[in-house]
């Protein structure tokens, strides 16, 4: 929203909702200046440079954030992509890290703190 509050509606079988809807915002999260959504987790990225996921964390795409924790030790970050199973953010310096379901190599050896190697 303008005022930097989000709202999500749909599917909430694993929180990705955050219990808000199209009419009600996400309690104790303002400040956001960007939203991506995968298919069971949602992530937030804040005016601060910092990230804030929640809903599903099968594969750690989530984190262990919430709408209200950011992301331990991920700062300045410019732009995020929520996929099915995996998150990935660029950060001010243009690194890219990315985090949670790693099978097919998803996530480039990277974590929330580590870029990915040689990009």
């Amino acid at each position: 929203m303008s005022d930097g509050t989000v709202r999500c509606w749909g599917s909430n079988t694993a929180g990705q909702t955050a219990g808000s809807s199209p009419t009600t915002r996400i309690a104790g999260l303002s400040g956001v200046a960007e939203i991506s959504a995968g298919s069971d987790h949602t992530c937030a990225r804040m005016l601060d440079g910092t990230v804030r996921c929640w809903g599903g964390n099968a594969g750690g795409q989530s984190a262990g954030s919430s709408p209200t924790t950011p992301i331990a030790g991920l700062n300045g970050v410019a732009e995020i992509s929520a996929t099915n199973v995996h998150t990935c953010a660029r950060t001010a310096d243009s690194t890219v890290r990315c985090w949670g379901y790693n099978a097919s190599g998803e996530t480039g050896g990277s974590s929330p703190t580590m870029p990915i190697p040689g990009l």
